[in-house]
């Protein structure tokens, strides 16, 4: 499995979640894919309007409103601050080279992406775990599904 998750983990009153694949494409073929916010929040299943990024789910709407958000696209990377409820999120994405290994003795190129969220109060973040656990695991699929084919 190129998917890979630690399942959440609580650590000083918050909760992490982080996932990530490896593709076999280079990273600027990646951030073609990921170029900007708006794309990002595409993949991973999310509309943005403004300061807010709406979510669906089975379950109904989930709405992060933004107060911070900073795009790095020379160092392939995503941070966003926001806010849901009474919950505080703080996430990140990150697109780096890696190798991957082939046949023996080969190594060939790829892209690791990566995805992190941290949510708290941990107490107050247990309902959206799963919610926003899914969605990192399905928008990587998709990326998986677009940029495994390089």
């Amino acid at each position: 499995p190129r998917c890979e998750s630690d399942g959440g983990r609580v650590t000083d009153g918050s909760v992490w979640l982080d996932e990530h694949i490896v593709v076999a494409c280079p990273p600027r073929e990646a951030l073609e894919c990921l170029n900007g916010p708006v794309a990002i929040a595409g993949w991973f299943g999310c509309k943005r309007a403004g300061s807010q990024t709406t979510i669906a789910s089975a379950g109904g709407d989930l709405v992060v409103e933004l107060a911070h958000e900073e795009w790095l696209p020379d160092d392939g990377a995503l941070l966003v601050i926001g806010t849901t409820g009474d919950v505080w999120l703080r996430a990140h994405l990150t697109v780096r080279a890696v190798m991957q290994p082939g046949a023996h003795p080969y190594l060939h190129p790829g892209t690791e992406i990566w995805t992190h969220v941290e949510l708290g109060p941990a107490r107050r973040a247990s309902r959206l775990t799963a919610l926003l656990q899914d969605v990192l695991r399905d928008g990587l699929e998709h990326l998986r599904l677009e940029l495994d084919t390089c």
